[in-house]
């Protein structure tokens, strides 16, 4: 079994900003260009998580999809501990499994944002009720110009004193499945 094994959440996060940055490249000499928005990624972030872990086996990498050992434990890709070159290697081949697959799907629309703003306060709520601090609840507007500006903490665990910050997880564990 592995010594160690290190999760790949994060390093998918960084892969697939990066990703959707770089995609935005003009077809000026496309003959046959589209209109339509691009297809997303239909399933969960479970199912996107495993698709990528399946993608990574055909590659040779040893990985599996297990829990995270984080507070609230979400469904996520472990592998084992790579040295700084096996990494590299590792994280190119996550940058290309998710390129093989459609695009996660982002916050577009004020309907998507308001469901959102809605997962995202009721999650809120709970950490008040369970007695931590998340600071004061944010208007809608509040926090659409927060998530526009790229600053929102997508986790409300998150604006708890850090002492508190694992308590309030396994409080309000966050569902892995309920956004993006």
């Amino acid at each position: 079994m592995y010594a160690k094994r290190r999760t790949v959440a994060y390093l998918a996060a960084c892969t697939a900003t990066i990703v959707s940055l770089g995609g935005c490249s003009s077809h000026a000499h496309d003959p046959h260009p589209t209109t339509s928005a691009p297809a997303v990624f239909a399933g969960t972030p479970t199912e996107y998580n495993e698709a990528v872990a399946r993608c990574l086996k055909a590659a040779g990498y040893d990985v599996e999809m297990g829990t995270s050992s984080a507070p609230g434990g979400g469904p996520e890709i472990l592998a084992p501990r790579y040295s700084s070159k096996q990494l590299e290697a590792f994280s190119t081949q996550v940058t290309t499994c998710e390129q093989s697959l459609p695009p996660r799907p982002e916050v577009q629309t004020d309907a998507q944002l308001h469901e959102f703003y809605d997962h995202w306060i009721t999650h809120w709520q709970c950490l008040v009720d369970a007695g931590f601090d998340p600071g004061s609840k944010p208007s809608y507007q509040s926090f659409a110009e927060t998530y526009r500006a790229g600053n929102l903490e997508s986790d409300p665990a998150g604006l708890v004193p850090q002492e508190d910050f694992d308590r309030a997880q396994k409080a309000c564990p966050p569902n892995p499945n309920a956004w993006w």
